[in-house]
C-alpha cells in the first residue's frame, strides 16, 4: 500500500519506466508475502483482507497512473473498467446484505486476470504500447473471474472456504460423474 502511494510521484512526473519497475516490485512483494504466509501455516482473515486492499490499491492506482502519465491510454479499457466496476459493485452489495461481511475471495481466475492486466499496464508504461492480445485476454479472464465470483457469492457457499477454483472444481467433478 505504501508503494501504491509512492508510485504517484513518478507517475505525476511522467517517469513511466519507474512506474513500470514499481509495478514489478509490487507483484514480487505480493507473491512473496503469500508464499511466506503459506510456509508459516496459513493466513488469517485479517491478512487476507489486508492483501486484497493492497492489491486493489495497486490496481486502482495503476489506472490513475495511466490517466495522468499516458493520456488516452485508458480508452481501450473504458468499457472493461465500467463493466468490472458495475458487476463488482452489485456483487459486493449482495455479499454485504447476504453475509454482513466483505470477504477476500482469492479466486484463481481473478488472479489470472490480474496478472494479465498487470502485464498489459506494464507494457504501456515500459514500452509505450501494449498488444491487443493482452487486452483481449485480460477481458476474457476478467469476465471469467466475474462469473466465478458471482457463483461463489450467489451460491450456497461458505465464503470462508478458501479453496481455489471452486467453480472449476465443481464442473470437473460433474464431468467425471
Amino acid at each position: 500500500m505504501v508503494l501504491a502511494a509512492l508510485l504517484w510521484i513518478p507517475a505525476l512526473l511522467r517517469r513511466r519506466r519507474l512506474v513500470a519497475a514499481g509495478i514489478v516490485l509490487s507483484a514480487c512483494s505480493d507473491t512473496a508475502d503469500g508464499a511466506v504466509a503459506r510456509l508459516q501455516g496459513g493466513r488469517s482473515n485479517y491478512s487476507r483482507q489486508l492483501d486484497a486492499v493492497a492489491d486493489s490499491a495497486i490496481m486502482l492506482s495503476s489506472l490513475g497512473w495511466l490517466a495522468v502519465s499516458r493520456p488516452g491510454a485508458l480508452r481501450p479499457l473504458k468499457r472493461t473498467i465500467l463493466a468490472i466496476a458495475a458487476v463488482a459493485s452489485v456483487l459486493l452489495t449482495i455479499e454485504w446484505r447476504r453475509y454482513r461481511k466483505l470477504s477476500a475471495l482469492h479466486i484463481s481466475s481473478a488472479r489470472a486476470a490480474a496478472v494479465v492486466g498487470h502485464l498489459y499496464v506494464f507494457n504501456l508504461f515500459w514500452r509505450g504500447s501494449a498488444s491487443r492480445a493482452f487486452l483481449r485476454l485480460f477481458q476474457v479472464l476478467a469476465a471469467g473471474a466475474m462469473i466465478e465470483s458471482a457463483w461463489v457469492i450467489l451460491g450456497a457457499h461458505d465464503l470462508d472456504d478458501q479453496t481455489s477454483l471452486p467453480l472449476l472444481k465443481r464442473v470437473c467433478r460433474k464431468m467425471r460423474s
